[in-house]
């Protein structure tokens, strides 16, 4: 019973992973806020996004590191402890 077991979630695992890899799902378009740029870098007009939210990527680097402690405190606190999935955080 226990090979049985075994195999199907062998089989069911490999299913899953082979059909996301035959037919991944599309991931979402990047809807960020536009911004037109002077030849000289500087911005000369910003448009939001489809939903009127200004959203502009930005990198680590240049966000407070006192706000990347606030928000990784809020969001997950063991974020640096886990390998992606808190199994602490499940039950």
């Amino acid at each position: 019973m226990l090979y049985v077991l075994g195999a199907g979630s062998l089989l069911l695992c490999t299913s899953l992973w082979l059909a996301d890899r035959l037919w991944p799902l599309p991931l979402p378009a990047d809807d960020l806020a536009r911004v037109v740029l002077a030849e000289d870098g500087t911005p000369l007009w910003r448009f939001a996004d489809a939903e009127g939210v200004w959203r502009y990527p930005v990198s680590a680097e240049q966000v407070s590191p006192y706000y990347l402690e606030a928000l990784l405190t809020y969001e997950d606190r063991w974020f640096y402890q886990h390998p992606g999935v808190n199994p602490l955080a499940l039950g």
